[in-house]
This record gives structure tokens, C-alpha cells and sequence, in this order.
């Protein structure tokens, strides 16, 4: 499981990058005069159609690294609770039935 939440973490990691480069891009990037007669163009990311596009990514970004940060905390948790298995299954196979009661907490 804790490969699977790597993954994730990963995927966070680097889609975190390209939506990083494409918002930067678009937020630089400048194209079309403006309708209002002003000799400033326009911002790519401005426009409607591009703004679909682009922030969707930005926000699976968000949501993978929640989630992957959500699946190592579930991973540490179900460690330690297999932690306290394994030691009860070892007091109880280590000791004979009459010692065992003095040894588990």
C-alpha cells in the first residue's frame, strides 16, 4: 500500500510541475489587442476556454496530493496496528497459558 501512496505523491509531484509551467505561461503570455481600444493585449489565461483547460489540472493537483498524503497516514496506522498484533501473537505462542496473563498489558 505504501507504493501505491508513493505513486500518488509522485503523480502530485510532477503534475504539480507541468500545471506550474502551463499557468506561468499563460499568465505571461499575452495575445490579441484589447476590445476597449487600449493598446494592452490581452492575458491568455483571461480567456474563458483557456482557463477550462488549464485550472482543472491545477486543482487534480491539489486533490492528489490530499489524497496521498491521506493514504500514507492510513498506511501508518494500519502499520502500528499490526505492530500491536504481531506482539500479543508473540506473547501468546512465546509464553506457556499459565505465564501469559502476567505479560499482556
Amino acid at each position: 500500500m505504501l507504493m501505491r501512496a508513493q505513486m500518488v505523491m509522485f503523480s502530485s509531484t510532477y503534475l504539480g510541475r507541468a500545471a506550474t509551467i502551463a499557468v506561468r505561461y499563460c499568465a505571461a503570455r499575452r495575445q490579441f489587442r484589447n476590445t476597449s481600444g487600449t493598446s494592452a493585449e490581452t492575458q491568455v489565461l483571461d480567456y474563458p476556454q483557456v482557463q477550462m483547460r488549464v485550472l482543472p489540472w491545477l486543482a487534480g493537483v491539489y486533490a492528489l496530493r490530499v489524497t496521498g498524503k491521506r493514504m500514507i497516514a492510513m498506511h501508518g496506522e494500519m502499520e502500528r496496528r499490526f505492530e500491536v498484533v504481531r506482539t500479543c501473537l508473540y506473547i501468546f505462542y512465546r509464553f506457556p497459558a499459565s505465564r501469559r496473563a502476567t505479560h499482556i498489558v
